[in-house]
């Protein structure tokens, strides 16, 4: 079987940290070539490593094990997870020294009471996991910055030859599903509508709410079940031709893979396999949460009634209510009335443009708490800046495609 090997030069660091080091080790893969793999920060206390970041995408690491652990912890309701991702967002774009953003964010949740400590440990192991396992399918070849610290903030310390024994056996794991998924990050998807209906019906129901293009990652914060199980579930479906597997979106595909072979051929075979008949209780409970199955509103707001068209298609029949609203002066007298869970709003309309909508809806008592994703088609990190300083809570840019409109989403309806 065509396995990666695992990074030893992380893994004798791991295993070699000495004992009285309290502070960060920085990694810069010498073998990147332009391809953006970002920076590693391992964080020792006193020999011990107590977190694990990473540079590429921290944001949405932390927001989708966030969304995992509000299905655990009550108290994380969706203003309190809207308010972490502010804090940490703000955090990532000062300048905080060696220690990682998402790290002080950690800290600051307990701090600031919204995180139980036992949480807080949890989500630290989750997140300082994930990195890791990533960390450790690059090959060598790492140059390495040292930087010894007086004091680190600590919500959970591992002995690294366990932790690598863990994550190596998972490793492993994921490894064994080769060469049918190669990835973590990759999405699954039904073949066709004649491969979906091999399964009974209430499977194809269960499945067809779910596969909208979210990584096996993804789709573990979404059931709250671990992405392992949920990949190990699925891969009887991916061998008999029933689903197939895109690749990790940007940036996720400059990670290396845990099956390093290609696959010979994307033919069907000539026979079809069949399903195996244990195959329903296997997936008896992969299958959206009760909170996941609620109807959602959500209001979009554009002058353009194509383009209103054009998102009532793409988002109808995913348990939402489309409302679309082309007037921006009526716009927030109609969204007090409606109370939508998520609006999607243009930046450029006449009379009232969306920043200023916007800003309009953050100082509504109803709708301050609504998550607001902008849809431009700037690109620009200008415009970006423009709506963040506005209030709102993520970016869309023209043109998308269906599955990452309902990714965007879906992200914010927890």
């Amino acid at each position: 079987m065509n396995r990666p090997p695992v990074c030893t030069e992380v893994s004798a660091h791991l295993l070699n940290a000495e004992v009285s080091f309290t502070g960060v080790v920085r990694y810069f893969s010498a073998l990147d070539k332009g391809e953006g793999l970002g920076t590693w920060s391992l964080v020792f206390h006193q020999g011990r490593l107590g977190f694990a970041h990473h540079s590429l995408e921290p944001l949405e690491r932390l927001d989708r094990h966030l969304r995992r652990l509000s299905h655990q912890v009550f108290s994380l309701t969706r203003q309190n997870c809207l308010r972490i991702h502010r804090q940490v967002e703000a955090l990532l774009a000062q300048e905080t020294g060696p220690l990682p953003a998402d790290l002080l964010g950690l800290s600051w949740m307990v701090t600031e009471q919204l995180l139980p400590w036992e949480a807080a440990r949890r989500l630290n192991a989750w997140i300082s996991e994930e990195v890791l396992q990533n960390l450790l399918l690059v090959p060598g070849g790492f140059q390495q910055e040292i930087i010894p610290l007086d004091n680190v903030p600590t919500l959970g310390q591992w002995d690294g030859g366990s932790l690598l024994d863990l994550i190596q056996k998972r490793l492993r794991a994921w490894q064994s599903l080769g060469p049918e998924i190669t990835s973590p990050y990759q999405r699954p998807y039904f073949a066709s509508r004649a491969q979906a209906e091999r399964l009974p019906a209430e499977q194809q129901e269960r499945l067809g709410r779910l596969l909208k293009g979210f990584s096996f990652r993804q789709l573990s914060a979404l059931l709250d079940q671990d992405d392992l199980q949920i990949a190990r579930r699925l891969h009887p479906l991916v061998k008999a031709g029933i689903l197939v597997l895109r690749d990790p979106q940007p940036p996720f595909d400059r990670l290396p893979k845990t099956y390093s072979a290609k696959l010979e051929t994307e033919s069907q075979p000539s026979e079809t396999p069949t399903v195996p008949l244990h195959l329903a209780n296997e997936l008896a409970d992969l299958g959206p949460s009760p909170q996941a199955s609620k109807t959602w509103i959500v209001a979009c707001i554009d002058d353009s009634e194509a383009m209103l068209s054009g998102l009532q298609r793409l988002l109808e029949g995913h348990n939402l209510v489309i409302h679309t609203i082309s007037d921006s002066l009526k716009a927030l007298m109609k969204l007090t009335t409606l109370k939508p869970d998520l609006i999607l709003l243009d930046v450029g309309m006449p009379n009232v443009d969306g920043y200023q909508l916007c800003s309009l809806i953050r100082k509504s008592s109803v709708l301050k708490d609504v998550p607001v994703v902008m849809v431009t088609g700037h690109k620009g990190l200008i415009d970006r800046v423009k709506a963040r300083l506005a209030g709102a809570t993520d970016y869309l840019t023209k043109p998308f495609r269906q599955e990452e409109l309902l990714q965007m989403v879906f992200r914010y309806l927890s």
